[in-house]
């Protein structure tokens, strides 16, 4: 489990740049705000029973051993990925698992609202009654939505 996300390429809009101006790899954790790794916040979040989402890019789960990436991210405790769109059989994987792989319904707007989400986001959505069917995301707080 520790490897999933791990991969050097994956840069977390959600973080701020280092002190070289790069973007990090890791997460902000619900507690204290500070930049840890994936497996770390995940882990923090898990012991809690708190559910995780993932808000991705584009072709999602490219690469090899796409079977483990979704098996992965399951026992990390994300419950669903948002992504501009799907590597075809990661997308099937992760159903598999029981993560729940919804898309952008406009390409456009992923990439401004992944740099824009508040630090302590989740999403809540419409029920679903088919693969296809449009649903409701939004953004909330603890202290409300």
């Amino acid at each position: 489990m520790r490897g999933t996300f791990a991969n050097v390429r994956i840069r977390n809009l959600m973080l701020p740049p280092g002190a070289d101006g790069r973007l990090r790899e890791g997460g902000y954790t619900l507690l204290d705000g500070q930049p840890t790794t994936v497996f770390a916040a995940a882990t923090s979040y898990l012991e809690r029973g708190i559910p995780s989402i993932v808000v991705a890019g584009e072709e999602y789960g490219t690469g090899s051993s796409r079977d483990w990436a979704a098996k992965g991210t399951r026992l990390l405790g994300v419950r669903a990925v948002i992504a501009r769109s799907y590597e075809r059989i990661h997308r099937a994987n992760l159903v598999g698992m029981g993560v729940l792989p919804l898309q952008w319904a406009s390409c456009r707007c992923s990439s401004s609202v992944t740099s824009r989400l508040p630090r302590s986001a989740c999403a809540a959505t419409s029920a679903l009654t088919s693969p296809g069917w449009p649903a409701g995301c939004r953004r909330c707080r603890r202290s409300g939505c």
